[in-house]
C-alpha cells in the first residue's frame, strides 16, 4: 500500500536519493508500520523529468485532478486518504513549503496510516534538505545546501540581549540606535516574539528622542534627522502607539525639508539623497499626512534619478544601486507613481544581482550580502518580477549566514552578525514565505498586519 502511494505520487526515476536513506534508516524505528521499507521506497525512487521543484506542482495537480475526477480507491484506505498521503509524500520529496501548507489546510482524516505518513514526510523533508546533491546528477536544479532551519529562538535572544551590551560595538552605533531599535523590534514581530519586549520602556525612550522641531534623533542627545524620524514612526506604528505623537508636528518638520526641485534634505545641513525622499513619503503616508508635501514634485525628482539601465541613484546621474532602487521604487509605489518605472528593464538589472551562491549583491561585480535580500526582493515584488530569481538558492544563502550558536545573521557566511543584517535576513525569508514568519510589506517595511491596521483598521489575527 505504502509503495503504491509513493510510486503514484509523482513520476519518479533517474535521480535517486539513496544517500538520504542511510541517514534516515536508523531513525525510523519510531514508525509503527515498517518504517525502514517506507524510507527505502521513498529514497530508492527519485526524480525524473522536471526535477525536484516539479514534485511540488505535481502534488498540487494530483489533488486537483482527484478531487475533480476521482480515482480507484485503494483497498486499505479511502480515496481521500490516498490523495492526502500522495500530497504529503510529494511535498516531502519536493521539500516545498507551499505544498506542505496547502496539504496541511486540508482536512486530514484520523487514519493512523495518514498520520504516520505525515510524520514520516516531515522527517524526510528535513533530511532531504540537509543532503548536498551532486551537480552532475541534477540538471537545471539549484544546488542543495546543508542549511538547517531558521534559529528563531536564538535570534530573538540575540536581539533581546543587545540592549544589555555595553561593548565597543554598541558605543560606535549609539548615534543610530533608533534605526537599530526598528530593525530589532520588526524582526521580533516577524518571528512572533514582540511580546518579549517591554513596550512602555521603548515608547518612553522614543519620545525622549523627539525634538521641538518635530523630528527625531538616533538617540537621546543627538540631532534630529529624517532617517531616524521614519524609524521612530515605524516603531510606534509597530507597537500601535501612533496616538502618543503629534502627527501634524512631525509632518511640519518633514515638509520643511522638501526642496524646490521636489527632493528632500536629510536634516538642517542640507544633504540631498533619494533615501530621504523615501523616508518623507513613507513617514507621511503612515501618519496620513501625505498631502502636506508636493507629491508631484517629489515623484518627478525621483524619476529624474532614473538611469539608462532602469535603476536609480541617490541623485540625478548617480550610479544605480539596489538600496537606492528600493527607496525610489518604494516611494513611487506609496505615491501611486510606478508608471515612472520601466519594470522589465529594472527587473532585468535586479535579477542580475543574483550570484552563484544564491545571494544577491547591490551592484555589478560586488559580493553577495544578506541585506540585499531585502533591497532587491522588495523592489522585485513591487514591480512584479520576483519570479525572475531563484528563491530556493536565496533562502539557503540567508540560512547559511546564521550564527547557530549565539543567534544573529551576518552579511555572508562566517562573518560577524549584527542587528542590521539579522533584520534584512529575516525580512528576506519572510518575502520567501518561510514558515513561522509573518509577512512583511515591501513598500512600508513593516509587517503586513501593521500596515493593514494603519490603513484599514484591521485587528491583527494571531
Amino acid at each position: 500500500m505504502v509503495a503504491q502511494i509513493v510510486r503514484e505520487t509523482v513520476d519518479l526515476g533517474n535521480y535517486t536519493l539513496t544517500r538520504v536513506m542511510r541517514q534516515l534508516d536508523g531513525a525510523c524505528g519510531w514508525l509503527s508500520m515498517d518504517g525502514c521499507p517506507i524510507i527505502r521506497e521513498i529514497c530508492d525512487s527519485g526524480v525524473r523529468g522536471g526535477g525536484i521543484r516539479e514534485l511540488g506542482n505535481s502534488a498540487r495537480e494530483l489533488h486537483l485532478y482527484e478531487e475533480g475526477k476521482g480515482k480507484t480507491t485503494a483497498p486499505v484506505i479511502s480515496n481521500h486518504d490516498f490523495v492526502v498521503c500522495k500530497i504529503f509524500v510529494g511535498a516531502a520529496l519536493a521539500h516545498d513549503f507551499h505544498d506542505f501548507a496547502f496539504a496541511a489546510h486540508r482536512q486530514v482524516p484520523e487514519s493512523s496510516l495518514v498520520l504516520e505518513l505525515l510524520f514520516l514526510c516531515c522527517y524526510c523533508w528535513r533530511q532531504v534538505r540537509g543532503v548536498k546533491a551532486s551537480s552532475d546528477r541534477i540538471e537545471d536544479q539549484e544546488q542543495l545546501y546543508i542549511m538547517g532551519e531558521l534559529e528563531i529562538e536564538k535570534h530573538a535572544q540575540y536581539i533581546n540581549n543587545l540592549e544589555k551590551k555595553k561593548d565597543f560595538e554598541s558605543m560606535v552605533m549609539e548615534h543610530l540606535r533608533m534605526s537599530g531599535a526598528y530593525w530589532g523590534l520588526t524582526t521580533l514581530d516577524l518571528m512572533g516574539k514582540i511580546e518579549d519586549v517591554d513596550q512602555e520602556v521603548v515608547v518612553s525612550w522614543v519620545l525622549q528622542c523627539q525634538h521641538d522641531c518635530g523630528g527625531f534623533s538616533g538617540n537621546v542627545g543627538h540631532d534630529p534627522h529624517i532617517l531616524y524620524t521614519l524609524s521612530a514612526v515605524q516603531i510606534l506604528a509597530l507597537l500601535d502607539k501612533l496616538d502618543v505623537i503629534d502627527a501634524d508636528k512631525i509632518a511640519s518638520y518633514i515638509m520643511g525639508l522638501q526642496q524646490e526641485d521636489g527632493s528632500f534634505a536629510g536634516d538642517e545641513w542640507g544633504e540631498i539623497d533619494t533615501r530621504f525622499s523615501y523616508c518623507a513619503i513613507c513617514c507621511l503616508s503612515i501618519l496620513h499626512r501625505l498631502d502636506k508635501i508636493d507629491v508631484g514634485k517629489a515623484t518627478q525628482y525621483i524619476a529624474s534619478c532614473k538611469n539608462f539601465d532602469g535603476g536609480f541613484g541617490c541623485t540625478p546621474g548617480g550610479e544605480s544601486h539596489a538600496g537606492q532602487i528600493f527607496c525610489c521604487v518604494g516611494a513611487l509605489a506609496i505615491s501611486g507613481a510606478l508608471t515612472h518605472v520601466d519594470r522589465d528593464l529594472l527587473g532585468w538589472w535586479l535579477c542580475e544581482r543574483e550570484v552563484k551562491t544564491g545571494g544577491l549583491n547591490g551592484r555589478p561585480e560586488k559580493l553577495a550580502d544578506v541585506c540585499y535580500s531585502w533591497w532587491v526582493l522588495s523592489s522585485l515584488i513591487m514591480i512584479d518580477r520576483v519570479h525572475w530569481i531563484s528563491k530556493e538558492k536565496l533562502k539557503n544563502f540567508i540560512l547559511d549566514c546564521q550564527d547557530r550558536e549565539h543567534g544573529g545573521i551576518s552579511d555572508r557566511p562566517d562573518d560577524a552578525v549584527d542587528v542590521f543584517h539579522t533584520f534584512f535576513g529575516v525580512a528576506g525569508l519572510s518575502f520567501l514565505e518561510y514558515p513561522g514568519l509573518k509577512p512583511i510589506d515591501p513598500a512600508y517595511a513593516l509587517p503586513v498586519h501593521v500596515v493593514d491596521r494603519i490603513f484599514f483598521g484591521k485587528p491583527h489575527k494571531q
